[in-house]
């Protein structure tokens, strides 16, 4: 059974607008931008698995679980954009766990501004000598045991350069937004791979155009169309299992076709072929009830899940991950009579890949 029906929440389309309202401002300035890289001297995975990465701002708090066993290596650099100017203070928090401790082992934490018109990086460390250790108010953990003030000053915060994290093995990520009004996300995090492109060209990349798909046309509501990096506004809350794999960002539309159909496309960006790869493996055993093949593709590469009331197929090339939800169909668990669209739409979203 798939994770969510695939409407595109109000929360997502509020993201757009604002990662839109981003872009326009960078025309007219340098971007805001801070970087936090999260590193530590625990055994992976022996004494640390699992990194979360929580961000408050405006009493707002969003958290971002990294897997260190597959999926991410450290240092971890996540992206954070000012959506707006004078966006205030902001906490993070960088948490340590060891599966299956529901509690974090040792953390650190930091209240820190944005510098205007700079890309910054904010340090962070999980050390061993930290656990169980507490530190007085107002003071966190860090590196050597040390306790020292959670809020950190401009001059403690180092201009961020892209190569740096390159270097160092990680990727940074631009996407996310903090503003007054409390929206923001991260931008791409991870380990290894290119730097993520902007969520907006992401999404206008793999974007149905009307009638590419003969009789397809965008639906007519506000919130038929969503790109960003923040998955849990975009998909109901149903993220996790795409965030915990490395989803960087993303689109989905919805589309309106002939006799009352209509198709849900989701395209993901993973960073890299084994990522994506790996997606497309958790979704085949955890999302499909009733397999069925799509003409001329091989199951290694795409497969469909038939349902009383259509069909989903599941794909991946290359770096992305895509899902094509078809609805209005009729029954096509005994008859697939509907696999010659997903083909079609999976032909499309193949050579937009490419």
């Amino acid at each position: 059974m798939h994770p969510s029906g695939g409407k595109v929440t109000a929360m997502g389309k509020r993201l757009f607008f604002a990662l839109l309202l981003t872009i326009g401002a960078c025309q007219a300035k340098q971007r805001t931008m801070l970087v936090v890289q999260v590193d530590s001297n625990m055994d992976v995975p022996t004494q640390l698995n699992k990194v979360d990465v929580a961000i408050t701002v405006n009493g707002i708090t969003k958290h971002w679980p990294y897997s260190l066993i597959s999926d991410y290596k450290l240092p971890l650099h996540v992206g954070v954009v000012e959506a707006s100017d004078g966006a205030g203070d902001i906490t993070i928090v960088a948490s340590g766990y060891l599966d299956p401790n529901s509690t974090a082992i040792v953390s650190e934490t930091a209240i820190v501004g944005f510098v205007e018109g700079d890309s910054m990086e904010l340090k962070l460390y999980l050390a061993s000598e930290c656990i169980a250790k507490a530190c007085d108010q107002n003071k966190t953990c860090t590196m050597g045991g040390n306790c020292r003030e959670t809020t950190r000053q401009p001059s403690e915060l180092t201009p961020f350069v892209s190569a740096t994290a390159a270097a160092a093995g990680g990727s940074s990520g631009s996407g996310g937004n903090v503003g007054a009004g409390g929206n923001f996300g991260t931008g791409g995090s991870g380990s290894s791979g290119p730097l993520p492109i902007d969520a907006t060209a992401f999404g206008q990349k793999y974007k149905l155009a009307d009638n590419e798909i003969s009789g397809w046309t965008q639906g007519s509501a506000s919130d038929s169309f969503w790109a960003g990096t923040d998955l849990f506004g975009g998909i109901d809350g149903a993220g996790s299992a795409y965030m915990d794999r490395g989803f960087r960002q993303g689109m989905i539309q919805n589309l309106n076709g002939p006799d009352s159909q209509s198709c849900v496309l989701r395209a993901m960006d993973f960073g890299t072929g084994d990522k994506a790869t790996a997606m497309y493996a958790y979704a085949q055993a955890n999302f499909i009830t009733n397999s069925i093949a799509i003409p001329t593709y091989d199951s290694s590469t795409a497969i469909g899940d038939a349902e009383i009331s259509g069909l989903t197929a599941f794909a991946h090339f290359g770096e992305s991950y895509f899902e094509v939800r078809l609805i209005g169909l009729g029954d096509q668990r005994t008859t697939c009579t509907e696999c010659s669209a997903a083909q079609t739409f999976l032909d499309h979203l193949k050579k937009k890949a490419n």
